[in-house]
């Protein structure tokens, strides 16, 4: 009768009056059983706290149920070790038996160096289960890449010039002629007698 009224308006009220979840997971009435389906989630390429050095991150896992059947699954990441916020990568029905590629996840844009990502299984709205790995990003700065700077090469004359040619267009001048003027005679001086 308890979980029931957690389900309703009052008890999701009363749970998140006390901070708890708004939608609380019960143990079993009886113990689990071999014969129980059984989560199997793993990061096959990923160990905590793995320093990642490489913008392109291959994640590889396992997604599965054993002896039973789950609604979808979510692969998420979020900013520290213990996230209050996660963004999806990628989400999906299908299982994954064996190790294979999940995602492959371009980390250059993502901000902050410690990151946690989990796999979040899901069956209905009741039954989860989560697989987590903690990961410190540690990528180079990129080295920015240098525009080439234009050569300016100096030009002063067109390449057409020849020696012979000059630089200055040649202005005809005025040249100065002399006028004739008058050019004084000699007067003969006589000699007294």
């Amino acid at each position: 009768m308890g979980r029931k009224w957690l389900r309703t308006g009052q008890g999701k009220e009363w749970l998140e009056a006390h901070e708890m979840p708004n939608n609380p997971f019960f143990a079993p009435d009886r113990e689990c059983s071999s014969d129980d389906p059984r989560p199997v989630l793993e990061f096959s390429t990923l160990r905590d706290n793995d320093i990642i050095t490489d913008s392109l991150l291959t994640i590889k896992g396992i997604i599965n149920v054993t002896k039973g059947d789950f609604t979808g699954w979510r692969l998420e990441y979020g900013v520290g070790n213990d996230p209050s916020e996660w963004i999806i990568l990628t989400q999906g029905t299908n299982k994954f038996e064996n190790a294979d590629t999940i995602y492959t996840w371009d980390l250059k844009d993502v901000i902050g160096d410690r990151l946690t990502l989990r796999i979040y299984l899901m069956n209905g709205e009741e039954f989860y289960a989560e697989k987590r790995v903690f990961l410190t990003i540690n990528l180079p700065t990129p080295t920015p890449s240098q525009t080439p700077t234009p050569t300016l090469t100096p030009t002063l004359f067109p390449s057409t010039v020849t020696p012979t040619d000059t630089l200055f267009p040649v202005m005809p001048t005025d040249t100065l002629t002399p006028t004739p003027s008058e050019t004084p005679t000699e007067t003969p001086t006589t000699a007294a007698p």
